[in-house]
């Protein structure tokens, strides 16, 4: 008899224990279904709460991760053609022969981030002056706002990535400086 009480309070014990565990997966972004059971669980993804930080995270990291390439792409093709200093486009900083890489396509960046659609974003290069061109501003916004993206980045010269609340088509360089 003492064997089959230690065995139901043991179970007792577990079932509270995989209860309590398993009923708040909030810290991964996931919610608990309400189940009839404590040995089934079904997770659902949640829905948005509008903090930036949890909406879109995977295209926001890539957006970013794009304009820091951007910026390393200005900073070899300025080394590699200081006549032209920094390229006039993304199509120059791409190219489709790359034996050799030239001025006017140095194979630098992916052929997607060239076309100016990534992930969500849409990138753009623009305010390249000077000859030699000394200046450039690198900008990615969402394509759909709220939706692919809830902040716009960019970039001057300097390399510092920005981001702004509202849709970029320029970048000052006064933006807010990312963390």
């Amino acid at each position: 008899m003492t064997q089959e009480v230690t065995i139901l309070q043991k179970a007792t014990e577990n079932a509270e224990f995989w209860s309590k565990r398993t009923s708040d997966f909030r810290h991964l972004g996931l919610w608990p279904s309400e189940c009839d059971s404590t040995s089934e669980l079904v997770i659902q993804p949640n829905q948005s709460n509008g903090d930036e930080d949890n909406l879109n995270a995977e295209t926001k990291a890539s957006a970013v991760a794009s304009i820091r390439t951007l910026n390393t792409a200005q900073i070899s093709y300025n080394s590699a053609y200081p006549t032209m200093g920094f390229g006039g486009s993304l199509g120059v900083l791409a190219g489709t022969s790359c034996a050799p890489p030239t001025s006017a396509g140095a194979c630098l960046i992916d052929t997607q981030l060239a076309s100016g659609t990534k992930s969500g974003y849409t990138f753009a290069m623009v305010g390249v002056t000077g000859t030699p061109a000394s200046t450039y501003q690198a900008v990615a916004s969402p394509i759909a706002a709220n939706t692919t993206g809830v902040r716009s980045f960019c970039s001057v010269a300097d390399a510092v990535v920005r981001y702004s609340a509202a849709a970029l088509t320029a970048c000052a360089g006064t933006e807010t400086p990312l963390q």
